[in-house]
């Protein structure tokens, strides 16, 4: 297995492409460690996991909060001395409506920063020092294909999607002397529970998507999973600061 015994941090695992790839990583052999603030939905990704034979720990909290964050990797180091791998999903627009820039409040900004800047920010922090301290980590972070294109009406997202991606390629450069790779994914039209929920009592819409995809159709939450166990595997050893489009062919670059 590709992930025997490795300590694997995944935030935001209760729903999506969090949750896709906290089973693929336990699958391959990872020692889990999940993190949601929704307790429901993260005891179901936990409960699947175990029943699939999979080691896991799940850990409800808010991964804006640092008491959450330390946490979380408070709970990976007692149990495996260790962090091995990161994958910051937890983010995004979580349901706020798009519109035009001019239309939205600064409320609405701070919450979407909050949601898509503060995570990764904090996590990286946590264990970046253990890693260099190992000479070894894998660090993935979840942008979007809106933080290299823009997408209209969703201006402050991009923003945060676009920063994320700086961000990646900036600690790539400071972790690489020590045997660390910090990649992003850019994930474009998925179906995860929250699209579906927000898109799927509107057939025309939903048709238009699949059409402005060359492949013509939507990706789906395990396609990102596998993409991110790629980018922390054995094989993606000579990939990083990188940000992976992962997108039917809607950003070709």
């Amino acid at each position: 297995m590709r992930f025997d015994k490795k300590a694997t941090i995944i935030t935001g695992a209760g729903a999506g492409m969090g949750k896709a790839a906290a089973l693929a990583f336990a699958k391959e052999g990872a020692y889990v460690i999940i993190n949601d603030i929704d307790g429901a939905s993260l005891n179901n990704t936990a409960s699947e996991i175990r029943s699939s034979g999979g080691t896991v720990t799940a850990v409800e909290g808010d991964a804006t909060e640092s008491e959450c964050v330390n946490s979380v990797v408070g709970k990976a180091m007692e149990q495996y001395g260790k962090v091995d791998i990161l994958f910051n999903y937890v983010g995004g627009p979580a349901g706020l409506p798009s519109q035009p820039f001019t239309q939205d409040t600064e409320a609405k900004w701070e919450t979407i920063i909050r949601l898509n800047l503060k995570p990764p920010l904090m996590f990286t922090r946590a264990v970046l020092e253990s890693m260099m301290k190992q000479n070894y980590g894998k660090i993935i972070n979840m942008a979007s294909g809106a933080g290299k294109t823009g997408s209209a009406f969703m201006a402050v997202y991009s923003m945060t999607k676009g920063g994320i991606i700086a961000f990646t390629k900036a600690i790539a450069r400071e972790a690489a002397p020590y045997n660390i790779n910090v990649n992003c994914v850019c994930p474009g039209l998925v179906e995860t529970p929250s699209f579906l929920q927000t898109y799927g009592g509107k057939p025309d819409l939903l048709d238009n998507f699949k059409k402005s995809v060359p492949l013509n159709r939507l990706g789906r939450p395990e396609e990102v999973a596998s993409t991110v166990l790629f980018l922390a595997s054995d094989e993606a050893e000579y990939i990083t600061g990188q940000a992976l489009s992962i997108d039917g062919g809607q950003v070709m670059y």
